[in-house]
């Protein structure tokens, strides 16, 4: 593997805080990255496995909700995805997923766009809201702002924050959301 990564993240916007435990592996054929969100109980919020191509661009997605059916998605990596059931059209246009309650999944568009510094590019993510609502699109921008900080800012909601990086594009600190914690 070219990459390999442990991380774990702190929830900054919900109290009692959320722990979430990842790893991630990436070598030239792609990767994927496993993890879970805990409550201060220790009762599981969320948990995922995502895998991804050479390009970094998604292309499946399992998740386990604690309220909601799980979800199991499948996608071409050239945008068009896929359940059990057949086409998700409304999920056309998206290379990335986008986790709610998970920084982790930030780390796929930041490593596809390789932004140079002063760089900026809107996208559009498959959107895995928290609980039992259904996966939809969500318009992105991402602006790499320094060599580890960039900016990211929903297009569709407005909300914008800053996330400084480790070297290898994982979230180190996502403003006002999530930090990173040893």
């Amino acid at each position: 593997m070219l990459l390999r990564a442990a991380r774990r993240w702190q929830s900054l916007d919900v109290e009692p805080a959320r722990i979430e435990r990842a790893t991630a592996e990436h070598g030239a054929a792609g990767g994927r990255a496993t993890g879970t969100v805990v409550d201060a109980a220790g009762s599981t919020v969320l948990r995922y496995l995502v895998t991804w191509d050479a390009r970094w661009c998604t292309r499946t997605v399992d998740v386990e909700r604690a309220s909601g059916p799980p979800l199991a998605l499948v996608a071409d990596g050239l945008g068009s995805w896929a359940d059990d059931a057949g086409a998700l059209p409304l999920l056309d246009g998206a290379l990335d997923v986008d986790l709610a309650g998970s920084p982790l999944t930030n780390t796929l568009p930041i490593r596809r766009l390789r932004l140079a510094v002063g760089g900026a590019a809107d996208i559009v993510t498959a959107y895995i809201p928290e609980g039992d609502r259904p996966p939809t699109t969500s318009r992105q921008r991402y602006e790499r702002l320094a060599a580890m900080r960039y900016r990211y800012t929903s297009l569709d909601s407005g909300f914008s924050a800053l996330l400084d990086v480790d070297p290898v594009g994982m979230v180190e600190r996502y403003e006002g959301l999530f930090a990173r914690i040893p």
